[in-house]
C-alpha cells in the first residue's frame, strides 16, 4: 500500500507541469499523448483503491490526485468519479469525507454548467 501511495503521489506531483489537457484541448493543440498517460495514470491509480482501499495513505493520495486533475483533465474527470467515489469514502474517517466534499465543491464550482449527470 505504501508503495501505490508513492506512486499516486508521484503521478500528482508530475501533473502540475500540465494544465488544461481535456479531451477537446488535447484535440485542438495536439496534446494527446500526455491527457492519454494521464488518463490512464488516474484509471491505475482509481483500481488501487479497490485492494488498498483501507489505506488512508493512498485514500488521501488518491484524492489529491484527483484534485490536480481538475486543473488537468478538466470537466473530463467527472467520468472517474462514479467508480472512485464509493470506494474513496468506504472506510473514510470524517476528515477524509470532508475532503471528498471539498473535492465535489471545487468540481461544481468549477464545471457547473458542465455536470449534466448526478455524480452520486
Amino acid at each position: 500500500a505504501e508503495l501505490a501511495a508513492h506512486c499516486i503521489s508521484v503521478v500528482a506531483v508530475v501533473s502540475k507541469g500540465f494544465s488544461n489537457l481535456s479531451a477537446a484541448t488535447a484535440l485542438s493543440n495536439g496534446s494527446g499523448l500526455p491527457r492519454a498517460a494521464f488518463v490512464h495514470a488516474m484509471r491505475l491509480a482509481l483500481a488501487s483503491l479497490q485492494p488498498f482501499g483501507r489505506s488512508a495513505d493512498v485514500r488521501a493520495k488518491a484524492l489529491m490526485l484527483l484534485h490536480r486533475m481538475v486543473e488537468t483533465l478538466s470537466e473530463d474527470l467527472v467520468a472517474f468519479l462514479n467508480p472512485a467515489l464509493p470506494q474513496l469514502l468506504a472506510s473514510a474517517d470524517a476528515r477524509e469525507v470532508s475532503e471528498v466534499v471539498t473535492l465535489m465543491n471545487q468540481l461544481i464550482l468549477k464545471f457547473k454548467n458542465k455536470i449534466g449527470s448526478p455524480v452520486f
